[in-house]
């Protein structure tokens, strides 16, 4: 499972539909919906909120954001319904600046070296050095986060 911290429009179609499905897997899991992935480091970040966030109603917006980069299909498919989304302001989350880098290389070397991606995009985006953040990440200073796999 990857929820990437970077906005979804540096995605290729392949990487937007893998962000999609692990996005709603992550969901079910916090929702206890399923039992796989309930205890993801990549769920940490929104687990790990102050007392009157909400990481349910967090993770539904960084989905959202995802799925207005691709259709409101994906809307019907977990039951999601906009007015949840609007009755729900999601607190703004942080993500380091050495997490936001650590994922973005991640991301860029998936785009170079996997069969069936996008080489063309990768050839724009491979000299970005800071991408911009998704929506509901403001950027701060500081390393790679605890919470991360290392590869």
């Amino acid at each position: 499972m990857r929820l990437w911290s970077f906005h979804p429009r540096h995605l290729d179609d392949v990487g937007l539909s893998r962000a999609i499905n692990e996005a709603i897997a992550g969901y079910k899991a916090l929702t206890g919906q399923q039992k796989m992935w309930q205890n993801h480091s990549q769920l940490t970040r929104f687990k790990e909120q102050d007392e009157y966030a909400s990481p349910r109603y967090n993770l539904m917006r960084y989905i959202s954001v995802l799925i207005e980069h691709k259709t409101n299909l994906w809307h019907k498919q977990i039951g999601i319904k906009e007015y949840d989304i609007e009755q729900h302001t999601p607190q703004m989350m942080t993500v380091t600046e050495g997490q936001l880098k650590y994922e973005w290389q991640h991301y860029l070397n998936k785009l170079k070296t996997q069969k069936g991606r996008d080489k063309k995009l990768y050839e724009e985006l491979k000299h970005i050095e800071m991408p911009e953040p998704h929506p509901i990440f403001s950027v701060i200073e500081g390393d790679i986060q605890e919470w991360e796999r290392i590869r």
